[in-house]
């Protein structure tokens, strides 16, 4: 065979490699939709259920080491979160009254 093949293959397989690479890395990880989901359904006033799906995305965030900004994100959202659920059933209580 002769050179310029070997580096026509060798071109090719490195095109296809940094195609994989590519998609690879733009596709959307479970925790980046569950995150998505909680600000949807906190952004719609559904408070427990965005706790519990920022919850779940925590979790699938504890497979990636290397996403350290993103967990400590949805931790403080939880945080705030907690703080408006309580705020809201203590004004509930109070207006009961």
């Amino acid at each position: 065979m002769p050179f310029y093949y070997y580096i026509f293959l060798f071109v090719l397989v490195l095109i296809i490699l940094i195609v994989l690479l590519f998609l690879i890395a733009t596709r959307k990880n479970a925790c980046d939709l569950l995150f998505m989901e909680g600000l949807k359904q906190e952004n719609l006033g559904h408070l427990n259920e965005a706790v519990i799906i920022y919850e779940e995305a925590l979790i699938q965030t504890g497979k990636f080491k290397f996403r350290r900004n993103f967990k400590y994100k949805i931790i403080s959202k939880i945080r705030v979160l907690h703080t408006l659920i309580e705020y809201e059933g203590t004004f509930r209580k109070i207006s009961n009254q």
